[in-house]
């Protein structure tokens, strides 16, 4: 078994911005911050996997991202769930024409609930977590200003999706590409 998801990568420029965010907060260290290498856009989160479905959801989201056309995003703005008055999840939006990345999710969903993973429930929200917060007895962080800031929007091409597997560790998840899968290909 392995804890999967599937995602769609973010450009590099991402991680610039993370870093400016993370300095919105009087003691970042309250935060759990995601590592500059697993940020991503998540479109689907699997859960424990079987082994030998590992093969068929590859099948699948090949033959998916082969129907699929390249399109753009923009990343701006910040957000947290489940809000901002005490939030648990500190994330910067993605903006733009989501048609297509709404469409694709919801092709993902129906394809993979034949191999058994439930169709989600709770709408979508575009988004790349960069933090997460756990409460504890101290006092909680301030996302006031973390999310008042604004920064430059980031294009967003939108050309490939990955199928990952997530590894927990006392140090966070190690993620590790499973499959890579380029819009209008079907390598």
């Amino acid at each position: 078994m392995k804890r999967t998801f599937i995602s769609i990568p973010v450009p590099n420029h991402v991680l610039k911005i993370k870093q400016m965010m993370v300095s919105t907060f009087e003691n970042p260290s309250d935060i759990n911050w995601v590592k500059n290498t697993n940020l991503h856009l998540t479109l689907k989160f699997l859960g424990e996997t079987k082994d030998t479905s590992i093969d068929k959801i590859s099948d699948i989201l090949s033959d998916i991202a082969f129907e699929q056309k390249q399109h753009n995003l923009i990343i701006k703005n910040t957000g947290a769930f489940p809000d901002e008055t005490q939030p648990s999840v500190l994330w910067l939006g993605v903006e733009g024409e989501t048609n297509p990345l709404f469409k694709l999710k919801k092709l993902i969903n129906a394809k993979l609930e034949t191999l058994g993973f439930p169709q989600e429930d709770q709408s979508y929200t575009p988004h790349v977590t960069i933090g997460r917060i756990k409460y504890s007895n101290k006092k909680p962080p301030n996302p006031k200003i973390f999310l008042q800031s604004s920064y430059d929007e980031i294009a967003l091409h939108v050309n490939k999706m990955q199928f990952v597997s997530s590894e927990l560790s006392k140090n966070g998840p190690i993620y590790h590409i499973i499959s890579s899968h380029s819009f209008g290909s079907n390598k």
